[in-house]
């Protein structure tokens, strides 16, 4: 039997996502029988690639911004006679959160950790031949005479350590050469991991906790397995930290330094990470430095109190961002450092203190500052007020989520935005913020430039519309 899994997701720096990574391993470890292939946009004519590898099943995951793509992939690819019938099964964030979103080109949707029910369905395709009668399996939706089917949900596999560990044999091997990396600036090999999965933070805006809000860590043993796997097999020396939550807890951190130690490895790799800023403290920074961490995202989302009180769910404060940007920056870290604008209930008064934070987070010298008008996602407070406005109508056309929504078609027509506030003065700010930035970005671009100038033209062709796009907005 060939399972064929496929990523639609395009990157232009070449970063590899880890659903189907952890998906193949577990479905190598109970089904050794199975072929998978994976079949990646980035590198690969996907449809003539399943034309070549004549998959049995085909599994595709997909957020919302990616849905309405996803879609129209699966109906050009349901044109072809060797898939009009061939099962599709859709898992991911998007449909999760939102399964009333399920379209018929799918045949089934798998909601939440997809590990066991995809296991299921695989050993019910073995044992039938098709997917017809799956209304036993949990956690799955489906259509039957039309009308959606939720069948059980599953329990969530509460100790991860049980399960095997993500198989990055999978991938293409181009994703690990050798590039500039960033907070380096220097050539290096990079992957992507996880230590935990789930946040149990209820951000407005973030999806996380509507997907997965039940934090578990995978202890720092297997951890290291995959980090010491990575850089002998692949040479990798710079670990992107995927969590949500990576300094929830000093004493792992700790641990892993320990054990990093014991190995050998201490100094020789590097790490990147995400941090909250309510609890990024001295301690925090230097536990991080001394694993190696080089360069840290910080999701701050706003310079007004009212605003972040709203974003983070009065979780954070306005000074905790501040704070954390001193000491992130005294201990040398490269700190991106997120916003957002365009939320219920802010004022240009808001805009004004957002602004004031902008300068404050420009003169600690951050990295970069990118700023984002707010997207309401499924599953979020916001999704809801969106909702309540009018201003979505769930299910009616998932063409909101196409890609531009993040850029100049949200910028003209901000769906969270306050009536009583001026869209031109919003715009304003807006502009103010992302140009003020550009001089800095050109800076940066420039050194990649001279540093890593073939693989920037390998990327540029490789996907023009984007790298024009960048290029494009460095210029404008």
């Amino acid at each position: 039997m060939k399972l064929a899994f496929v990523n639609l997701t395009r990157t232009f720096e070449d970063s590899h996502g880890l659903t189907f990574l952890y998906l193949s391993a577990y479905i190598k470890h109970y089904k050794p029988n199975v072929q998978i292939d994976f079949v990646d946009i980035n590198y690969d004519d996907v449809t003539a690639k399943l034309i070549e590898v004549k998959p049995d099943l085909i599994g595709i995951t997909s957020t919302s911004l990616e849905y309405p793509n996803t879609i129209r992939f699966c109906k050009k690819l349901r044109e072809n006679s060797q898939f009009t019938f061939l099962p599709i099964i859709i898992g991911g964030v998007h449909i999760s959160t939102m399964p009333s979103s399920f379209h018929p080109v799918f045949d089934v949707g798998v909601l939440y950790d997809g590990e066991v029910p995809l296991l299921d369905l695989v050993n019910r395709f073995e044992e039938k031949g098709d997917l017809k009668d799956i209304s036993d399996i949990k956690s799955l939706i489906y259509l039957k005479d039309g009308k959606l089917v939720t069948t059980d949900p599953a329990t969530q596999v509460s100790n991860i350590n049980d399960m095997p560990l993500p198989d990055y044999s999978i991938l293409n091997k181009e994703y690990f050469r050798v590039k500039m990396v960033n907070g380096l600036l220097r050539k290096g090999r990079e992957a992507t991991i996880i230590t935990a999965r789930g946040c149990p933070y209820k951000c407005a805006f973030c999806s996380a906790a509507a997907f997965n809000a039940k934090y578990r860590a995978y202890s720092m043993d297997n951890v290291f397995k995959i980090i010491k796997d990575l850089h002998d097999t692949y040479g990798i020396d710079v670990f992107n930290v995927m969590d949500d939550l990576f300094t929830a807890s000093i004493s792992r951190i700790r641990n892993l330094i320990t054990i990093l130690k014991e190995h050998d490895l201490l100094g020789k790799i590097k790490f990147k990470c995400e941090c909250r800023a309510d609890s990024f403290v001295e301690e925090t920074a230097q536990v991080l430095k001394e694993l190696g961490v080089v360069s840290i995202i910080f999701g701050f989302e706003s310079g007004s109190e009212k605003s972040l009180q709203f974003l983070k769910a009065r979780t954070t404060t306005v000074e905790q961002n501040k704070s954390a940007v001193v000491v992130a920056t005294k201990y040398g870290f490269q700190v991106v450092a997120n916003i957002i604008i365009g939320v219920p209930g802010e004022k240009i008064e808001d805009l004004k203190d957002t602004y004031a934070f902008f300068k404050f987070c420009q003169k600690h010298n951050c990295y970069d500052i990118p700023v984002y008008v707010l997207v309401p996602f499924p599953g979020t407070t916001v999704w809801q007020i969106a909702v309540d406005r009018g201003k979505i109508k769930p299910c009616d056309n998932w063409e909101f989520f196409d890609e531009a929504v993040f850029t100049m078609n949200n910028l003209k027509n901000p769906l969270l935005l306050d009536p009583d506030v001026p869209l031109k003065k919003f715009q304003k700010y807006y502009f103010k913020m992302v140009s003020a930035m550009k001089k800095r970005m050109l800076k940066y671009f420039f050194q990649r430039l001279i540093h890593d100038g073939p693989n920037l033209m390998l990327q540029t062709v490789k996907h023009p519309k984007r790298a024009m796009s960048v290029i494009k907005d460095l210029l404008t």
